[in-house]
């Protein structure tokens, strides 16, 4: 997959209204110094390999810190795999938008949002910040068939029991035995190839955000190499 667009707000010169800038396998920034160039590849930068030490009041549109920066990556020409992966988080145009949202941590034992760690000589303040990164995602309204148990005993129980999907007797489907149970990872494996076969039949809601992406970090991380190359004329 590579990423086709990046959409930003509140982030340096970005203000809150959301800027979109189209990306394409090689993407030329053209303007005069000081309109936002380099602040799309920090903002790429920001997505790809965030880290708190790099953020810095400055970095929030007019000092703003007490807003989110908000930064959405859409990804396109997935691979057969990776559709079947995140299938359930994909759009109709088989896109996939992944949104960082980055804020000051305001919790307890801070007197307020925003309030800085002490500065060190010579030194910027760095805010104590938090980090999410969301996709939508599609339910079936199934707790297993949704969120798939992740611990041995759990796994064991529900293998126990019936497991029916309208007509459909999923134990049945899978082909494995009854018993012993299978792992996790097994489940897991069966319940997405599951999602992918079945998808047309099965009873879906779409969630706006608030859940990572399937196999975040490692399985997206591992399929989000490419963002394309950048040319940035000053």
């Amino acid at each position: 997959m590579i990423a086709i667009q990046i959409e930003i707000s509140n982030f340096r010169s970005f203000c809150p209204t959301p800027v979109r800038v189209r990306l394409e396998p090689v993407t030329a920034i053209v303007g005069e110094n000081n309109v936002g160039k380099s602040n799309v590849l920090m903002a790429l930068d920001l997505f790809r390999n965030f880290k708190k030490s790099k953020i810095r009041k400055k970095d929030f549109h007019n000092n703003d810190d007490k807003r989110e920066i908000v930064i959405k990556v859409t990804f396109g020409n997935l691979t057969p795999n990776e559709r079947k992966l995140f299938r359930r988080h994909l759009s109709p145009d088989n896109t996939l938008a992944v949104t960082q949202t980055i804020k000051v941590f305001g919790g307890e034992g801070t007197e307020e949002a925003g309030e800085a760690k002490p500065e060190e000589e010579g030194q910027e303040a760095e805010l104590d910040v938090v980090e999410e990164k969301t996709a939508s995602l599609v339910r079936s309204g199934i707790e297993w068939l949704d969120e798939p148990p992740t611990t041995k005993a759990a796994v064991e129980k529900l293998w126990k029991g019936e497991l029916k999907v309208g007509n459909m007797d999923f134990k049945a489907w899978t082909k494995l035995p009854a018993t012993p149970a299978p792992t996790k990872e097994v489940l897991a494996a069966k319940v997405i190839d599951f999602w992918d076969e079945q998808w047309d039949t099965l009873p879906k809601q779409v969630e706006a955000s608030g859940t990572k992406p399937l196999g975040w970090p490692n399985k997206f991380a591992s399929s989000a190499e490419s963002v394309g190359e950048f040319i940035r004329f000053g």
